[in-house]
């Protein structure tokens, strides 16, 4: 295994405090874990999908950036004033697609807080931040304006940057 991935290992191994093991055990302990977090991270264009990775994805440096800084006292994200915790739903339920699941959507929360992505609110509810919302943005505008006749949902109302680039890029018609 390559430096990258015993990086991203070792990150899913502190999250899921699975401390016990050899890099392959934690894998193989891990991988239910890994499998839909990788896919939002391959949506958000933090991986590239690799089948011959043992993670069956390669991290991006953009990734590897946020898992550094995590360990970062300084490390913080923007307010998300106006983000409601209904879009961190819709945003999972697009990335993950048919493999959502209520486990699946938690272990990705618990990944996404970890990264400074996603924060609990005072009533326990997961909400995205706005460095989310900057990287899911133009993931979705990308993958919608490949499909024929995407539909554009509206996201684009979003308080950050990233939403108004959409949206004045590509207006709905």
């Amino acid at each position: 295994m390559d430096i990258k991935t015993l990086r991203v290992i070792g990150f899913f191994q502190q999250v899921f405090c699975e401390l016990d093991c050899d890099p392959e055990e934690r894998l193989e302990k891990l991988r239910s874990r890994i499998k839909p977090a990788g896919r939002v991270f391959e949506y958000l264009e933090l991986a590239k999908s690799d089948e011959r990775s043992p993670l069956g994805w390669k991290p991006s440096k953009r990734l590897l950036d946020l898992i550094t800084k995590r360990k970062s006292p300084k490390h913080t994200t923007r307010s998300t004033r106006g983000m409601k915790p209904f879009v961190l739903n819709l945003m999972l339920d697009v990335m993950l697609g048919v493999d959502n699941s209520w486990g699946a959507s938690f272990r990705c929360c618990v990944v996404l807080a970890e990264l400074g992505l996603v924060y609990q609110d005072r009533i326990g509810n997961w909400v995205p931040r706005i460095a989310l919302a900057d990287l899911f943005v133009p993931a979705y505008y990308t993958r919608a304006r490949r499909k024929p006749g995407g539909f554009y949902f509206a996201l684009a109302e979003l308080p950050n940057k990233a939403g108004k680039r959409c949206a004045a890029r590509n207006k709905l018609r």
